[in-house]
C-alpha cells in the first residue's frame, strides 16, 4: 500500500478526534486539540490530508471552522518559510521559467502579464512564491525538491546580474559563507584580472568590503 495511503489512513482516526475537540465546551481542551491539528498539519505531510482538514472549513460548529482556518494558515505560514532558496535571501524572479509558467504563476499572485520589469520584479518573485505554493499543495511535490527548483531559479538570477555588472546586488542577497558566493567571487576575478585587466586591490575589496 502506498506511504501516502498510509499515513492519511492512520491521521484520519485522530483528525476525528482533534475536530472534535475543536468544538468542545472547555477551552483548554479546544486548544490543546488546536496544537494537535498543527502537529498533523506539519511541513511536508501529504497534500490529501491538508485537503481533508480543509473539509472542515464548512463545519456546521463556527468554532471548529474559525480553528481550522488558523491551523491552515498557520501551515501556510510554514510552508512558506519552508519553501525558499537555500543561499539566497529572497525568492527569486519567475522570469527564467518557460512562458507559460510565468504567466500561470502571476494570474495566480494576481498580477497582469504583461506588467513586466522595474518595480514589478517584485511582483515576480511573489508571482514565484505562488508557484511554488502550486507545487506544493497542487501537484504534490515535496519541500526538498521545490527548494532544489528555487535554487536553480536564484542561481539564474545570480548569473544573469553578475553578468549585467551588477554584482554587488547580487552578493548583498547571497547569504554569507555560501558556496555559491565563493564561485561568484572566483568568476569575477577571472573576469576581472583576464578579460578586464583590474588589479588584485579590486578583486580584494569586492571580498571584504
Amino acid at each position: 500500500m502506498d506511504a501516502v495511503v498510509v499515513f492519511v489512513a492512520l491521521s484520519a482516526a485522530p483528525l476525528g478526534s482533534i475536530v472534535k475537540g475543536l468544538g468542545a465546551d472547555e477551552y483548554s481542551v479546544r486548544e490543546r486539540a488546536s496544537r494537535q491539528l498543527d502537529g498533523l498539519l506539519a511541513v511536508g505531510c501529504p497534500r490529501e490530508l491538508v485537503q481533508a482538514v480543509r473539509l472542515h472549513l464548512h463545519h456546521r460548529d463556527l468554532e471548529v471552522r474559525r480553528r481550522v482556518k488558523w491551523a491552515l494558515a498557520r501551515h501556510r505560514a510554514r510552508v512558506r518559510a519552508a519553501l525558499v532558496p537555500t543561499f539566497y535571501r529572497r525568492m527569486p524572479v519567475i522570469d527564467a521559467l518557460p512562458r507559460s509558467i510565468v504567466d500561470e504563476g502571476l494570474t495566480m499572485a494576481g498580477i497582469r502579464p504583461g506588467d513586466r520589469g522595474g518595480p514589478a520584479w517584485d511582483r515576480y518573485r511573489r508571482a514565484t512564491a505562488f508557484y511554488a505554493d502550486k507545487l506544493y499543495y497542487e501537484d504534490g511535490q515535496s519541500p526538498a525538491e521545490i527548494v532544489a527548483f528555487l535554487d536553480k531559479l536564484a542561481w539564474h538570477e545570480v548569473t544573469k546580474l553578475v553578468d549585467a555588472g551588477q554584482e554587488r546586488e547580487a552578493l548583498d542577497n547571497i547569504r554569507p559563507f555560501s558556496a555559491v558566493r565563493l564561485h561568484v567571487y572566483a568568476r569575477l576575478a577571472r573576469r576581472w584580472l583576464k578579460a578586464d585587466g583590474r588589479p588584485w586591490r579590486d578583486v580584494a575589496r569586492l571580498v571584504f568590503d
